[in-house]
């Protein structure tokens, strides 16, 4: 049983010994070791890792097995619009088939509740990830060609659309409807993924689940941050 939960800094070499071990192994084959090193060396170096736990923008996930070892990371990322980017979505090799991804990125909605859409991008070749966007509601949107890729690799946009769906026999969940998203903390739990259960608890309006933190207004106040601010 893995937990998901916000990501600290006890949690950065770990996350960044995963992200490169995912990165080499799913990625050299498209773009060769080398390239895939040199660039996964610099965007998941322990530093710019610990440096994104500080930034209001970004929220970071960790899924921690229970002998404390780290099965997966994600860290989504909100631009000056409002947007959102999946920027990163990796699990260890041993949790392929597990449904450790798809916990992972129900997670990453939960703690965005409200949002019209999020995006990602996702290399050219990569055929794994693109199918597994594709189960779960993303569609390409756009191609950037090799010069403006990833590693001069050409990549794609994908986006789903959240806005005013409905869930799967559940009725309306919130403003955007994820009828996978199952909430089992407490809702004065301001951490938004502490615990976070993927599949005991029966499917509730996420209006209702949703810690008070996350239902403020991001302009009205700073949001929380875990790395920041600590528990409440």
């Amino acid at each position: 049983m893995n937990r998901i939960r916000a990501m600290t800094e006890q949690d950065v070499a770990s996350a960044s010994r995963l992200l490169g071990e995912s990165w080499r192994r799913t990625y050299a084959p498209i773009m060769g070791a080398e390239t895939t090193a040199r660039l996964s060396d610099d965007k998941h170096a322990p530093e710019r890792l610990a440096a994104e736990l500080k930034d209001d923008n970004k929220m970071s996930f960790v899924a921690e097995r229970l002998d404390g070892s780290i099965a997966g990371y994600a860290m989504a990322a909100k631009d000056e619009k409002g947007d959102v980017m999946l920027d990163r979505l990796h699990v260890d090799r041993s949790e392929f088939g597990s449904g450790l991804a798809t916990d992972m990125l129900h997670a990453v909605l939960a703690a965005h509740a409200g949002i019209a859409s999020i995006a990602l991008e996702v290399i050219e070749g990569n055929d794994r990830a693109i199918a597994f966007y594709r189960k779960h509601g993303f569609e390409v949107v756009e191609k950037r060609e090799a010069a403006h890729g990833v590693g001069g690799h050409a990549s794609l946009i994908m986006r789903r659309v959240l806005s005013g769906r409905k869930g799967k026999g559940n009725g309306e969940l919130g403003s955007w409807g994820v009828g996978e998203v199952r909430w089992c903390g407490p809702v004065h739990n301001p951490t938004a993924l502490l615990p976070y259960c993927p599949t005991p608890a029966p499917p509730a309006p996420l209006a209702h689940l949703r810690p008070p933190a996350l239902q403020e207004s991001r302009s009205a106040a700073p949001p929380w941050h875990p790395a920041r601010d600590g528990p409440h």
